[in-house]
């Protein structure tokens, strides 16, 4: 079950996943050095258990206009753009964006893309949308919406096939694989948008 595009009993399931979920769990706790496993029953159910660490609490460092690296106020007021498909990618991403004070519009799909109240400085996208639909479709809507070709956008995808980044690299727009370390988008996104 940790394989990738491994999926049990599709004919039940309604999702349009593509199996790439506990791949992408395990290859977090392998690299974390942290502990899963799954107990499963026929019928009953599955538990999964993650074993963690104990640490000592740290104190917060608090951010500074100086810090090393740059800090998230640099993001202070950012107009940002984010589509995903999964509710609970989309409220990890809102709840990062947030903690570096991005003003964030986020939707599920290109309908909700259209609506966006303001003009992105950057786009935030996941590749595979429902009904066939992808968030390269939604940053060529939002660049021909604001009519702005040099919109910055980068798309994020757990899609392993190269094609997918080439045709995003090909649109003009930067690409980052599933799970996005949140440093990695950090420094993408500060590159991107100058601030």
């Amino acid at each position: 079950i940790f394989g990738e595009f491994k999926r049990l009993n599709q004919e039940k399931q309604d999702s349009k996943g593509l199996g790439l979920g506990l791949a992408i769990v395990e290859r977090m706790t392998n690299q974390l050095g942290h502990q899963i496993e799954v107990h499963s029953r026929v019928g009953r159910g599955t538990c999964f258990r993650l074993t963690v660490a104990l640490a000592e609490a740290q104190q917060p460092e608090v951010a500074t206009s100086h810090s090393a690296g740059g800090s998230s106020a640099s993001f202070e007021h950012l107009k940002t753009f984010c589509i995903d498909n999964d509710p609970e990618v989309l409220t990890a991403m809102n709840a990062l964006l947030n903690s570096w004070k991005c003003e964030v519009y986020s939707c599920s799909d290109l309908a909700g893309a259209t609506q966006v109240p303001f003009k992105p400085e950057i786009m935030l996208c996941d590749y595979q949308l429902d009904n066939d639909e992808t968030g390269l479709q939604a940053m060529a809507i939002l660049r021909q919406q604001f009519n702005d070709p040099e919109l910055p956008g980068i798309l994020i995808s757990a899609d392993p096939r190269p094609e997918v980044a080439e045709q995003a690299r090909d649109m003009g727009f930067y690409f980052l694989s599933k799970p996005v370390r949140p440093a990695a988008l950090r420094a993408l996104v500060r590159r991107l948008v100058k601030k």
